[in-house]
């Protein structure tokens, strides 16, 4: 955390909603942290935003990466805000027609504004998760599914190879990351769906854009949970419900 931020957890976001924004727009830097411990976002004024654009043209964002939404319609949909900085969206912060504030990448920020200090999305990972084995929870609505399902409809096993497609907060999943990687539990409508292990030694391959192709095994019965990851304690048919947040979550075993 660079110096000056005042920090918000995302699980609690939507009830502290008016006092973050309203903090970012009296040029306030607010860190948006997920679950207190991997920063996503820092939220800041509009002017700062657009000074910062200005002052370095290698950091403007372009029309389409940003998205406008009233006060009151972005606390009701903070998850989807989130969400959108997965693909690099910033999001303007209106109140009373007048834009406030806007939440921004936090990998963008740190680019826009050096002097906070900020540290490397990477670093900051790892000293939040603090290393080890790890589990990654992919949250999916069923049309999300459908279309997976639909979009590889000629593959031998299309939920197979929807399921290897994998992507973290921001991009491909890191390369750091993927030695501690042991297993994929996929949520689908808020009840675990699959879980997959993620094979130790196997080949990872990244695609173009922010997907990764990795080397899971086909679904795991109950007792082969138990038996590989004992920890883990989810199943098919459990529930697990999504946090306001990213769409992606990683447990430590």
């Amino acid at each position: 955390m660079g110096p000056g931020l005042e920090i918000v957890r995302t699980e609690t976001l939507r009830d502290d909603w008016s006092a973050t924004w309203r903090a970012a727009a009296a040029d306030r830097f607010v860190q948006v942290n997920w679950f207190g411990e991997v920063p996503v976002a820092v939220m800041v004024s509009v002017g700062m935003w657009r000074a910062a654009q200005v002052a370095n043209p290698a950091v403007a964002v372009p029309d389409s990466k940003v998205i406008e939404r009233t006060s009151s319609a972005a606390r009701i949909a903070v998850a989807e805000v989130l969400e959108d900085l997965e693909t690099g969206h910033h999001t303007v912060v209106l109140f009373h027609g007048s834009p406030r504030a806007v939440v921004a990448p936090y990998g963008w920020v740190r680019r826009a504004f050096p002097e906070l200090g900020l540290a490397p999305v990477e670093e900051a990972e790892s000293t939040a998760r603090g290393g080890g084995p790890e589990v990654l929870v992919v949250y999916r609505k069923a049309r999300t599914d459908r279309r997976l399902a639909e979009e590889f409809a000629d593959a031998a096993d299309p939920v197979w190879e929807a399921d290897r497609r994998l992507s973290s907060l921001r991009g491909p999943v890191p390369v750091w990351r993927r030695p501690g990687l042991r297993a994929v539990v996929y949520v689908v409508d808020g009840r675990v769906a699959r879980v997959r292990a993620v094979e130790v030694g196997g080949v990872w391959e990244d695609l173009p854009g922010s997907h990764s192709l990795a080397p899971v095994s086909e679904p795991l019965s109950r007792s082969e949970i138990d038996a590989r990851f004992p920890s883990l304690g989810l199943y098919p048919g459990d529930e697990r419900a999504m946090s306001a947040g990213p769409s992606r979550e990683y447990l430590g075993l």
